[in-house]
């Protein structure tokens, strides 16, 4: 599988999100639109109820005068009224098409968007699996190491004694073949303990200063990144 360069996933990562954005956007467009073709229709509705449903005899007595004695028997439908009912049914008809189309396209911005989080899911989880095998190859390496690392402080521990002690003795503190009035051991052995016990300290101590000092260091550095996510 070729790799992607790092300038193409980030690429990638930002058309995804701005697309993302874009579709949500359109969405939330699509409803708002849908809710004020509700409105609309609400509207007239409302003005087919109380404006065009009222009685015909209401215009002829507003043409004819209030002293005007008109029958509602008389009376027929107002012709424009009956054309602006028919109207209204119409747009009211053609309205809920729309919303029918908004329906489905908003249908299709979920779809996008939920077939987005799907691949972002799908992805995390393909990184989790290589994460989870690269884990594994590190544990295994580990343990090799760690093998290693016993058989090699197992061989320390059996000759490191024997090396220690030949190594003492063969030192001129020590006369194995004295003539005359000559001592075995040096009057100076006080020497050797004395030195390796200074030696060994003056290790013991740098080692120390610097494991704290290096200790220090990355405390100091995480809290500084911790300030700056804060901020």
């Amino acid at each position: 599988m070729n790799k992607i360069s790092s300038t193409s996933e980030i690429s990638s990562e930002n058309y995804s999100v701005d697309l993302w954005i874009e579709v949500s956007r359109l969405r939330i467009a699509l409803r708002a639109w849908q809710q004020e073709l509700a409105k609309i229709g609400e509207h007239i509705s409302m003005l087919e109820r109380d404006v065009l449903a009222r009685p015909a005899v209401d215009d002829a007595a507003s043409s004819s005068g209030s002293n005007t004695d008109v029958s509602t028997a008389t009376l027929g439908p107002s012709p424009w009224r009956e054309s602006a009912i028919v109207a209204g049914r119409r747009m009211q008809k053609r309205l809920r098409e729309i919303k029918t189309e908004y329906d489905l396209k908003i249908q299709e911005c979920t779809m996008v968007l939920d077939g987005m989080a799907l691949s972002t899911q799908l992805s995390w989880s393909q990184i989790g699996y290589q994460d989870t095998q690269a884990n594994l190859e590190i544990a295994k390496d580990t343990r090799q190491d760690s093998s290693q690392m016993r058989s090699i402080a197992f061989l320390t521990m059996l000759f490191l004694p024997a090396t220690f002690i030949a190594s003492f003795f063969s030192t001129s503190f020590f006369n194995f073949q004295p003539t005359g009035s000559e001592s075995v051991l040096s009057p100076y052995i006080w020497i050797y303990p004395v030195v390796t016990f200074i030696i060994t300290a003056m290790v013991m101590a740098c080692w120390y200063f610097f494991t704290k000092r290096r200790r220090s260091q990355v405390l100091r550095a995480k809290s500084v990144v911790d300030g700056e996510k804060l901020l």
